[in-house]
């Protein structure tokens, strides 16, 4: 079973208490009442190196976690609470100094989790708790006719995983990707404004995470090569650098949708947020595509990562 139908079958597992006004499953952060509650796990040898250091890797934990926060638009996190499951390799005087760093970072209180031993492998996890904005944005709500941004460039992190992987040898710090940050900013304004009409984060690739608003709202994105400059990632001499900015994972970019009635009035905030990318729009159909120069149309919604 793969990953995402896996996701789908849990979704059903909701019967007791759950309310039609609230969201479960299915987007990056759950809605309960007014609060946005999201988590994340990452284990050693699989989502990070130990060599990292604990504050890269914290950092790229509690990252993951306010980002989809941004993603559904929502305020400033607050609220965390951690689990930590460690093999004894871990100096716990140092990880209390690095996690103190990344919450004070981003303004969060840890107000609970849990600790326990394990045989082998270090395991954190994070549930972080923010409040619904004005609006919910949400992957199943683009419609025909928007307009899709991009909230910055991406494609660093995947080169810096091959070098930290030792794949390749890019000009790259092989622990950039860990420091990738969260979208809070530009996610809560998003959340204030009522002509945005759908978001996700770039976790998993752009491919692969414009497919979840495509399948969600039964809609066909079109990305447009021509509004693409790559020549951050051209100088990397790499074979095909476009491939790198559809399934770049953990970049935690912002990719959102507007009604194209209101293009002129974003322009206002876009001076706030000058690497703001038009990178496409939404048409009837379904799937996600790369329209290249030549006009021709590629299949990139399997452009990513996924977990099982």
């Amino acid at each position: 079973m793969k990953e995402f139908e896996f996701i789908k079958k849990l979704s059903d597992l909701n019967r007791y208490y759950f309310s039609n006004k609230d969201l479960g499953i299915g987007d990056d952060a759950a809605l309960l009442g007014e609060f946005l509650i999201a988590k994340d796990l990452i284990v050693s040898d699989v989502h990070f190196k130990r060599e990292a250091g604990l504050r890269n890797i914290l950092f790229k934990l509690i990252t993951s976690n306010v980002s989809d926060i941004a993603a559904m638009g929502g305020t400033q996190p607050f609220y965390a609470l951690l689990g930590l499951s460690t093999d004894g390799s871990i100096d716990l005087e140092n990880f209390i100094t690095d996690l103190k760093y990344v919450l004070d970072y981003y303004r969060i209180d840890l107000i609970g989790g849990d600790t326990t031993g394990s045989v082998h492998g270090i395991f954190l996890s994070l549930t972080i708790i923010g409040r619904k904005n004005r609006f919910l944005l949400k992957r199943t709500t683009a419609r025909s006719g928007d307009i899709l941004f991009l909230s910055r460039p991406v494609g660093l992190s995947k080169l810096s995983l091959e070098k930290e992987l030792g794949i390749a040898q890019h000009s790259i710090h092989p622990h950039y990707h860990y420091n990738q940050k969260a979208e809070v900013a530009l996610g809560g304004l998003l959340g204030s404004l009522n002509y945005v009409t759908s978001c996700i984060d770039i976790s998993d690739g752009l491919g692969r995470d414009l497919s979840h608003i495509s399948e969600g709202s039964k809609v066909k994105i079109i990305v447009e090569e021509k509004y693409f400059d790559i020549s951050y990632l051209e100088k990397f001499n790499i074979k095909n650098p476009f491939d790198y900015i559809l399934s770049s994972g953990e970049e935690y970019a912002l990719a959102f949708t507007i009604d194209k009635n209101y293009s002129s009035e974003f322009k206002i905030y876009r001076k706030q947020f000058p690497d703001i990318l038009e990178i496409g729009f939404i048409t009837d159909g379904e799937g996600v595509f790369l329209r290249k120069k030549d006009n021709s149309l590629v299949d990139i919604s399997r452009y990513g990562y996924e977990h099982l």
